[in-house]
């Protein structure tokens, strides 16, 4: 196992597992968890002993979302300074989008804000029942962004998704697989298992290009 200040790595046969690693926060997005990503979809792309990603999170919690304790700092930021961080998580939502081998979520406990962007931003998401989404970004003043609208308005009617943007609201897992945005439900605590065990077959097929649909934005819509 790898381990990075926010991210562990390991590899299950063919499949790497990449765990977002702030359990304290909740998996909350440190400072340094787009650049360890990154890193680690570099590596990845070239390695010819790695066919699929997990994406999960540690301690049975996906992840939060931002750390409002970094966004509070970022409004001390110049404009020019916070678009630049803001195109972090863009830069990240796009190599996963476009990442060449397929890439599950395993969501237990919930996923919010970024997190939701990061999950959707995956080719296949699999979650444990009971787990909860949100597009949280409205309850701190912030604007949807990392293509959250744009990826979920494919699945759910207008109506629904501005509910989800304008209140914060949650949904839960069986109510995003009746929608379509969740392939498959797991029960709680097993869902990075049934991730792997897809993501073990999808490494034995083609790589994700053969997978992608001109139906699917490959660039967010960028959010100031």
């Amino acid at each position: 196992m790898t381990t990075f200040s926010s991210l562990l790595q390991r590899k299950e046969g063919r499949v790497l597992v990449l765990t977002i690693n702030n359990p304290g926060k909740r998996n909350a997005i440190a400072a340094d968890l787009y650049d360890n990503i990154r890193a680690a979809l570099g590596v990845a792309a070239d390695d010819p002993d790695i066919g699929a990603i997990v994406l999960t999170g540690a301690d049975n919690y996906f992840c939060a979302g931002g750390d409002l304790e970094l966004i509070s700092k970022r409004r001390e930021l110049t404009y020019e300074d916070r678009i630049e961080r803001l195109g972090h998580l863009h830069d990240v939502v796009c190599k996963l989008r476009d990442f060449p081998k397929p890439i599950v979520a395993a969501v237990e406990g919930g996923a919010a804000g970024a997190g939701f962007s990061l999950a959707l931003a995956c080719d296949l998401l699999v979650a444990s029942t009971g787990a909860a989404f949100s597009i949280a970004y409205v309850k701190v003043g912030l604007t949807p962004d990392g293509g959250i609208t744009g990826l979920l308005a494919q699945s759910l009617s207008r109506q629904l998704l501005t509910q989800l943007a304008l209140t914060g609201d949650r949904i839960t897992a069986e109510q995003l697989e009746h929608h379509g945005v969740v392939n498959k439900l797991a029960e709680p605590g097993q869902a990075g298992t049934a991730a792997i065990t897809l993501a073990a077959r999808l490494a034995q097929g083609p790589c994700k290009p053969w997978l992608r649909s001109n139906a699917v934005p490959a660039r967010p819509r960028t959010h100031a």
